[in-house]
């Protein structure tokens, strides 16, 4: 299981460590017997010698094999370098790895050893460069000034340790310089050079070189010249070192000037500045070309001369005139300039004209008011302007006689003359009424001397007459007093009834008489409804269900009156709206929250909620609902709404799933388990099949292969039986002994009152019996697997042998995960009860094949961290393996032999809850290697084998997959009869990364005795009623009420007894206490029993007496006990 004590990474260490010491205590035993001496320890001594070396510094490495040069079996050698800038070394054994470095002569001395002394040889290594060699071309490049480019030359030269110079034939036009196997060339002048690149090493150098063509930059105008405006007389400079950009640039200008209007030189070909001088009015245009070996541009200007602009100087005074005056004013002095004309102009003729006269203006002054005039000065340069202000003026307005105030009622109307009130001349007259919301005061046009007055409301206001003109205004005031009506209540405001949210408008414009009137609502329960004035209307808002009474208030400054009326508020029926939305959850994922206020319309809502499905939990807090993952599956979540007017509800679905990262992790765990099953039952009856090549030599009369027993027994006899389940019947059997065998199959047909056949072929059969522990380690899983097998199985014939094991095994896993979703960790555990029928033929002396088949049934049962439930679900397996060995080198004691094998397994899970029910997982897995023994003779007729192997494998499927290697050793003791066998395993490296298995095994295998004592097996088939293993029987029930006897058929049926056979002491003969079990399909029964067999000596005949009584169940009859007397005569 993982571990939450250690990081993942010291766990592993920590795990790695205790392994390898393990099983360092394992094969290093049987590596030094594999290595003991059979004969007295000598010195090793040097009787070969091993030839110099020349190498070149990139060859790959070389291996050497100084096997045989040392004599007298040397247990351990090293060997060194002198010097390891030429050359390094790597040792294992019998093999040196040289590994060129540089240049240069080492020597290397290997020496070896061993108990009885020491000794050693040396050889030379000598390694060289390659010889430089130019490589194809580097062909040409072309750059442009200022530019620089890398050339490649990585591919121009073999050799070894280059170092790389390069040289420019024209260090004027380019330079070149290295960087590593690259040149860059950068370009100074236009021009052509050659670059040559020079490889050098100890062995010698090499050249290659390149042609580098050097051209300008082309010119182009970077910045355009601006034209210039000059006046005649101005000189300028045109700067034009900027105007061009490219390399080498030369310049040339010409100069168009039909005008004669300007001069434009420069100061020698070199110059960039052009001196301009103004001469006469006109325009001229300037050229100026920028050329090199590239190409040439041009760039144009043009030259404006103008004459004098004329300019305004000093300023015109302003004139005061009365209507009818006429005034001159001069202007002669107002203006600088040549060759000007003058124009005057007015901004206002209906007050005052002007008029030109030479170098004056002529003005007249016609109505009050004022004008600008404006005097131009203009030429062929432009113009100057001159204005001054002529103002006319008017007689001043007065009051002549005042106006009365008035004091009226609302309604009432008056008028007011103030014709005489002004004296003055061209009079406007204005007015202004400080209140019109109490009365209007109005003219019926803008000449009109009356004032009609309305009195609209309580209150006072105040209108102020005003007349002007030019030379000034003057005012006159008087007070308009205005008092209100009473106000009156007339007719009822109706009552109104609203749902909640509902808004309405009462009109109560009719509600009151009376003027100016201030309105007021007021609601005496707010929280009902409220009511807000807007106008003459009361807006009325409904909030809760309830009632409340509106009051509506009129008044003004003469008094006040109120109407009252009933708002009955009632709830919103709740109704949806749209849908909840689906919800998918991660098992161990967050959960989610659903605001169900949205999905319904409705007053005062209140909520519930309401599930189906166990694979979520809910919550509800207000209107929020909140889902949690519990577990895979599927369920509905109904949220309703209510309040005082009914309930409304909707519906959501939520999926809870697994993360895929989970699901992943599960798999690789269950494929784990399924793999270390498969390294299981291969250690298993792989022991079984080592057993059966065993450690000691055959016994007399035996035929061999390789140390395997074979022994042949025929006995045919003829037995008589009558039963109580239906008339009496005379069967004839032919069996073998089985207790001589120690295993008997046989086949029966049985029918009532018929005769029962068994045919048992000859066979000696075998005992065994395996433990075994696997375990494996990944990154993010670990566990194992531990295994208890029993099995059996005989040889038929010389070289076939065919058997069966069963087994029990329980496994685990715990793994971790992260996913996007979810993140966690869990296990599984498995039990699982297996049948392993297998098959091993010998077609040669020194060869061998087999063949394995498997069914399993059990359960798997997963805790996870991502949910509280714990699953668990039915298991089955099966699988299937081929394999093979042959002998390729035998000598004294030693054995070495290759063998292979491929496998598939496949596990499958059924009924289960979440993530483990319908998982699938396979695995594959192919092997090859080696395999050692060797054979140690103990003194009291046993043996004892050492064995190691090494194997290349490769695994597929759906757990960790890709190539690995394993290591395998153990010890195996034979005393003939029993067979004891340690093995371990270790998964050394695989492709996958940080994976390991291990595993650890003991196997035991039971023969059978000579003289037929000991464990026996018995196994048959039969169609009819069954009568045991023998298939001779007298059954006789207990007796109980109500229990009838079973009465045969034609059921086919399956019976197996096992049994230990213990030799009488009072006379010939043998006691064998044994268990039987009988099934078919519509009856099965259980029994225990003694059998009692007499041998007549020297004589194949014999007499058996069987005593069973048990339990039986019969599909129609029902159940009871039931005892047998069986008896048997073979001759």
């Amino acid at each position: 299981m993982l571990t939450q004590d250690l990081a993942p990474g010291d766990a592993r260490e920590s795990f790695r460590g205790l392994l390898r010491r393990w099983a360092m205590l394992v094969l290093v035993p049987v590596g030094m017997l594999m290595a003991a001496p059979v004969a007295a320890a000598e010195a090793p001594v040097a009787v070969g010698a091993i030839d110099d070396v020349m190498m070149f510094v990139d060859e790959p490495r070389l291996e050497i094999n100084f096997y045989g040069v040392f004599s007298n079996r040397p247990t351990d050698c090293t060997a060194e370098s002198s010097d390891e800038n030429v050359v390094r070394l790597e040792h294992e054994g019998y093999d040196i790895t040289l590994i060129p470095v540089g240049p240069g002569t080492a020597t290397v001395t290997v020496v070896a050893w061993n108990v009885a002394g020491i000794d050693e040889t040396e050889f030379t290594v000598t390694v060289k460069d390659r010889e430089p060699q130019a490589v194809g071309e580097l062909g040409e490049i072309t750059l442009v000034v200022g530019d620089t480019e890398s050339v490649d030359f990585s591919e121009a030269f073999t050799g070894t340790n280059l170092v790389y110079s390069l040289t420019s034939t024209d260090d004027s036009v380019a330079t070149a310089t290295a960087d590593g196997t690259m040149a860059a060339v950068q370009a100074h002048v236009a021009g052509t050079t050659e670059v040559t690149v020079t490889a050098s090493n100890s062995a010698g150098s090499a050249m290659l070189a390149f042609r580098t063509t050097v051209q300008d930059i082309p010119p182009m105008v970077a910045k355009a010249l601006d034209d210039l405006a000059l006046t005649v007389g101005d000189t300028a400079s045109v700067d034009f070192g900027e105007t061009f950009s490219g390399t080498a640039l030369r310049f040339s200008m010409e100069v168009a000037d039909p005008d004669n209007a300007a001069t434009a030189t420069r100061d020698g070909d070199a110059s960039t500045t052009i001196d301009v001088e103004a001469l006469a009015h006109g325009e001229a245009t300037v050229r100026l070309t920028a050329s090199n070996t590239a190409g040439s541009v041009s760039e144009t200007f043009t030259i404006a001369v103008r004459d004098q602009v004329p300019m305004a100087a000093g300023e015109l005074a302003a004139v005061t005139l009365v209507v009818g005056e006429t005034a001159e004013v001069d202007f002669s002095a107002a203006f600088t300039g040549n060759a000007l004309v003058y124009s005057v102009a007015s901004s206002s003729d209906a007050n005052a004209t002007a008029a030109l006269s030479g170098q004056t203006a002529q003005l007249t002054a016609l109505v009050a008011g004022s004008a600008k005039v404006t005097v131009t000065a203009s030429n062929a340069s432009g113009t100057a302007t001159q204005e001054f202000l002529v103002t006319v003026q008017d007689i001043a307005p007065m009051v002549a006689k005042p106006l009365d105030d008035l004091a009226l009622t609302v309604g009432d109307r008056a008028s007011v003359d103030f014709a005489e009130t002004f004296s003055g001349t061209a009079l406007s007259f204005s007015m202004a009424v400080s209140d019109a919301a109490a009365a209007t005061a109005t003219r019926d046009s803008g000449a009109s001397t009356t004032i009609d007055v309305e009195a609209l409301a309580h209150g006072e206001t105040m209108v102020t007459v005003t007349a002007s003109n030019t030379a000034g205004s003057v005012s006159e005031t008087f007070t308009i007093a205005v008092r209100d009506q009473v106000p009156m209540a007339v007719g009822e405001l109706a009552a109104v009834t609203l749902i909640v949210g509902e808004t309405a408008e009462v009109d109560f414009s009719e509600a009151f008489t009376g003027n100016a009137l201030v309105y007021s609502v007021a609601s005496s329960s707010d929280a009902n409804a409220t009511a807000t004035l807007s106008g003459q209307t009361a807006q009325l808002t409904a909030l809760v269900a309830g009632s409340a009474t509106v009051t509506v208030t009129a008044s003004n400054a003469s008094g006040s009156a109120m109407h009252e009326f009933m708002v009955t508020v009632q709830d919103q029926p709740p109704a949806t709206v749209g849908s909840l939305p689906n919800l998918s959850l991660t098992t161990g994922g967050n959960s989610e929250t659903v605001e169900a206020s949205g999905a319904f319309t409705g007053t005062a809502l209140t909520y519930s909620v309401t599930s189906e499905g166990d694979a979520f939990a809910v919550t509800r807090s207000g209107s929020q609902v909140t889902v949690s993952p519990l577990v895979e599956g599927q369920g509905t979540v109904t949220v309703a709404a209510t309040n005082t007017a009914g309930t409304a509800s909707q519906t959501f679905r939520v999926t809870v799933s697994t993360d895929a990262a989970e699901t992943g992790a599960t798999e690789r765990s269950l494929a784990a388990i399924g793999a270390s099953t498969l390294s299981s039952v291969q250690s298993a009856i792989g022991a079984r099949f080592r057993a059966a090549r065993g450690n000691a030599e055959p016994a007399a009369g035996q035929s061999t292969w390789r140390g395997q027993r074979i022994g042949r027994h025929d006995h045919r006899g003829f037995s008589h039986h009558t039963s109580r389940f239906g008339p009496g019947s005379i069967g004839t059997s032919f069996a073998d002994d089985w207790h001589q065998a120690g295993f008997g199959t046989g086949f029966g047909m049985h029918r009532a009152a018929a005769s029962d056949v068994k045919w048992e072929p000859p066979a000696e059969w075998t005992f065994w019996g395996h433990v075994d522990r696997q375990s494996f380690e990944a990154s993010a899983y670990d566990g194992g697997v531990s295994s208890v097998y029993f099995g059996a199985d005989a040889d038929f014939g010389e070289r076939w042998m065919a058997g069966f094991a069963v087994s029990s095994s329980s496994g685990e896993a715990g793994y971790e995960f992260a996913g996007r979703g979810a993140s966690g960790t869990g296990s599984l555990d498995t039990e699982l009860t297996s049948v392993f029928p297998y098959l091993h033929v010998t077609p040669s002396e020194d060869a061998e094949v087999w063949a394995i088949v498997g069914a399993g049934w059990g359960d798997v049962t997963q805790t996870r961290s991502t949910t509280a439930q714990r699953g668990s679900a039915d298991l089955s397996m099966w699988m299937l393996s081929f394999g093979g060995r042959r002998s390729i080198a035998s000598a004294d004691a030693w054995d070495v032999s290759i063998l292979g094998d491929t496998s598939v397994l496949e596990l499958q899970t059924d009924g289960g809850i979440g993530i483990i029910n319908g998982l699938e997982v396979g695995v594959a897995r192919q092997r090859a290697g080696l395999e050692a023994a060797r054979l140690v003779a103990l003194q009291d007729g046993g043996s004892l084998a050492w064995f190691g192997e090494v194997a290349a494998r490769h695994d597929s499927g759906d757990g960790e997959t890709g190539a690995g290697g394993e290591l395998i050793g153990g010890v195996r003791f034979d005393s003939g009869r029993l067979s004891l066998e340690a093995k371990a395993r270790l998964l050394a490296m695989h492709a996958a990364d940080d994976y390991e298995e291990n595993g650890f095994s003991l196997t035991a295998t039971v023969r059978p005795a000579a003289d037929g004592t000991g464990m026996s097996l018995s196994v048959s088939a039969h169609s009819g009623i069954g009568m045991g293993a023998t298939q001779t029987s007298a059954i006789l029930d207990s007796h109980q009420p109500g229990l009838r006897a079973l009465q045969g058929s034609n059921d086919w049926g399956m019976a197996a007894r096992i049994g230990h056979s213990l030799a009488a002491m009072w006379q010939p003969g043998s006691m064998t206490p044994f268990a039987e079990l009988d099934v078919s399909p519509q009856r099965s029964r259980t029994m225990l029993g003694v059998r009692y067999d007499l041998s007549i000596p020297n004589a194949s005949d014999r007499l058996n007496l069987e005593f069973a009584t048990g339990h039986g169940e019969d599909h129609y009859r029902g159940s009871g006990v039931v005892t047998e007397l069986r008896a048997a005569l073979r001759f």
